[in-house]
């Protein structure tokens, strides 16, 4: 349910959902669309800082008792979701600036 809630606010904001799987303890999206390219060069904006919308979704997985994960490959985006906390979010204001402690990026 905490992945068909954090896809709504995805497409809502443009982003496709191109596959979701299901298993015990682990769900997977694979979106596309987000951050839209075409809409950050009309508007002159840097994309890259767009991509910290993805780290949103981990300090509610935590208070959920659930590990939040993305991660980039050219025009796709995995999301994953897993039963159980491995990481703790940062409490400090400045350490909340840094990408999350679930975040891995591959371009």
């Amino acid at each position: 349910m905490f992945l068909d809630a954090v896809l709504t606010n995805y497409k809502s904001i443009g982003a496709q959902v191109h596959s979701t799987k299901l298993e015990a303890g682990r769900a997977e999206a694979v979106i596309s669309g987000f951050p839209n390219e075409a809409l950050c060069a009309e508007l002159d904006a840097d994309c890259s800082l767009a991509e910290a919308y993805h780290d949103v979704a981990a300090p509610v997985a935590e208070r959920l008792g659930l590990t939040w994960w993305w991660g980039s490959s050219g025009e796709l985006t995995t999301l994953v979701v897993t039963a159980g906390v491995t990481r703790r979010w940062p409490r400090s204001s400045a350490s909340r600036m840094s990408p999350s402690p679930w975040t891995i990026r591959s371009r």
